[in-house]
């Protein structure tokens, strides 16, 4: 890092940023107390406004960070509440695919009205429905895709006595890909351990972190199984069945090295949303943190590269997370709080997961207590 960026970070600490911070916290628990769950809502708030203390010393604005974390709580909540809405836990593979499905298709349908095609001058009103209408089925139908498959996995997972068997798996798989992607020997190995022992502890744990990993894993599989089936029909009708095994192993290597991990995005965060709402109502909890730390992270790339006056809204969030983006450069993001920083981004995420739990924890308190008195005032009518 040259001089003139380590000039412009270490923020002096802002009082407004600390009640930024505390709102927050008390915005997820709050969540917690309606879905009665105490601890999910004290991690999540932990972890989220660690990363944004953290980031919140060391950029010179943060502007893009504070904005895009509103916006993806926001969003997250609204996202989980619909989750709740549209089904219950997924108990079983019929459970998965009915809720993964249906959610899929909301998902894919909102994603298709923002990524909706441009109508130039001129167009008639049939050809701009055409588009509109077309769009939003075109979004719709992918995000099904998506959603019915990792509605299915998870399912399998649950349903299944040795389901735990095909997450591990599938985790060290996806791993696997992806650390390959970056080293074709070490990395591959360490990204397989990674990926399994990661899904071993989530499965551990169970609840709303099970799922948000599980549909993580499924979302990414999901395109790439699709690729690793045109590998291996291709392969088996040129060449024969060993061509068309060697063929669907390597497609999703080849796909990964043409820079295709950021578009993966939109099916990662499609399965982890199916996940984390199929684990009951603590999801909302979970995907409203998870939506958080995308939105802040969208934001805090703005601050970084000098741009932090941008606009961070629901629709920007969406297009960062659920649409793909050329790139995530989530290096440099590391590197930041990495660098000479270091201990300045330490203490700001201290402070930051201390806010969160202390205000989490009172949010969740105080919820609690208006849900309890509006009870009795109820009994007592």
């Amino acid at each position: 890092m040259t001089d003139s960026s380590t000039s412009r970070l270490n923020r002096k600490l802002n009082w407004a940023d600390v009640a930024f911070m505390l709102w927050a916290a008390l915005f997820l628990g709050a969540l917690g107390a309606v879905t009665q769950s105490l601890w999910v809502s004290l991690i999540s708030a932990a972890l989220l406004l660690g990363f944004y203390g953290a980031y919140d010393r060391i950029l010179k604005h943060n502007t893009g960070l504070t904005r895009g974390l509103f916006a993806g709580c926001v969003l997250g909540a609204f996202v989980g509440t619909v989750g709740l809405f549209l089904g219950g836990e997924i108990s079983g593979v019929r459970t998965g695919a009915v809720l993964g499905a249906t959610l899929g298709v909301c998902l894919g349908g909102v994603i298709g009205i923002v990524s909706r095609a441009e109508f130039d001058e001129g167009e008639g009103f049939f050809s701009k429905a055409f588009l509109f209408v077309g769009s939003i089925a075109l979004g719709a139908f992918l995000g099904g895709a998506v959603g019915l498959f990792a509605g299915i996995f998870i399912g399998l997972v649950v349903q299944l006595p040795w389901g735990w068997v095909i997450g591990i798996f599938a985790g060290m798989v996806i791993g696997g890909y992806l650390g390959n992607n970056v080293d074709r020997h070490r990395s591959g190995l360490i990204g397989a351990l990674s990926g399994g022992a990661i899904t071993a502890v989530s499965l551990i744990f169970g609840g709303a972190f099970a799922g948000l990993v599980l549909g993580a894993i499924a979302g990414c599989l999901a395109p790439m199984s699709f690729v690793a089936m045109i590998g291996a029909v291709g392969g088996l009708t040129a060449r024969g069945l060993k061509a068309g095994v060697v063929e669907a192993l390597e497609a999703p290597s080849e796909i990964l090295e043409q820079g295709a991990v950021p578009f993966l995005l939109p099916a990662v965060m499609t399965g982890a949303i199916v996940g984390t709402s199929g684990s009951g109502p603590e999801g909302l909890v979970v995907i409203t943190a998870a939506l958080g730390l995308m939105g802040m992270l969208f934001g805090a790339f703005g601050d970084m590269n000098g741009r932090s006056g941008q606009q961070v809204t629901f629709r920007t969030v969406v297009e960062m997370a659920m649409m793909g983006v050329d790139e995530w450069p989530v290096r440099r993001v590391v590197q930041q709080v990495m660098g000479p920083s270091r201990k300045q981004a330490m203490w700001g995420g201290v402070l930051g997961v201390c806010v969160g739990l202390a205000g989490s924890a009172l949010g969740y308190a105080l919820v609690f207590l208006v849900i309890g008195l509006v009870k009795d005032f109820r009994s007592n009518q």
